[in-house]
């Protein structure tokens, strides 16, 4: 799990973190350092301290998908794939409800819904070591918001065919989100990149 602490993701950190516990794996937290955070070093600097694994579970601070879609990303034996489906994302409001344990949401209670095809390229997913290794984990190139869970989806595709889903709500926990702070500001350069990845230039 790639983490920084920041006053607005501590608590949604916790909430994943025990609920992962409760899961029964292993969780291994990294920060690659630097001025501007990376997941994608952060990635690969997790994958690396967890030493030799067979098989992970990439997961996000501020991200929530029931036990049961974890398992059946487990069972599913394929090298690749999504423990979710659908994605919602939360409202600030909704979002503390969530953390009172609640766990059905209505259209007023959420800023996007997603389903099927335009699916977000991160969330829960289970990667094989085989693949990881073959990939090389993720793109350190991918420095701030953006881009590095396509080009890791990209880089295993290549390598094992399209991605696997199975059936899950991926909870979008809410926090804000400022455009003028480096971290989302990098989005234009991680998007070119990725592009560059796509097309072979990079």
């Amino acid at each position: 799990m790639p983490w920084r602490p920041s006053p607005e993701r501590v608590g949604h950190h916790q909430l994943v973190t025990n609920h992962l516990k409760e899961f029964g794996f292993p969780i291994f937290e990294a920060d690659a350092g630097g001025d501007i955070f990376s997941s994608a070093r952060s990635y690969n600097k997790a994958a690396a301290e967890a030493g030799d694994w067979d098989v992970a579970i990439l997961h996000e601070a501020d991200v929530w998908v029931d036990h049961s879609s974890l398992h059946a990303a487990l069972e599913f034996r394929s090298a690749f794939v999504y423990a979710y489906d659908e994605v919602i994302t939360l409202t600030e409001e909704a979002s503390a409800r969530f953390h009172r344990g609640q766990r059905e949401f209505g259209p007023v209670d959420y800023t996007r819904r997603i389903q099927y095809r335009k699916l977000t390229p991160g969330g829960p997913r289970v990667v094989a070591r085989w693949l990881w290794d073959r990939t090389g984990g993720f793109d350190e190139r991918f420095v701030g918001w953006g881009g590095e869970d396509n080009a890791f989806r990209f880089a295993c595709g290549k390598h094992a065919g399209p991605a696997q889903r199975v059936p899950g709500v991926l909870y979008q926990l809410w926090h804000p989100r400022n455009p003028d702070d480096p971290y989302f500001a990098r989005w234009p350069k991680n998007r070119k990149l990725y592009a560059d990845i796509k097309r072979g230039y990079a």
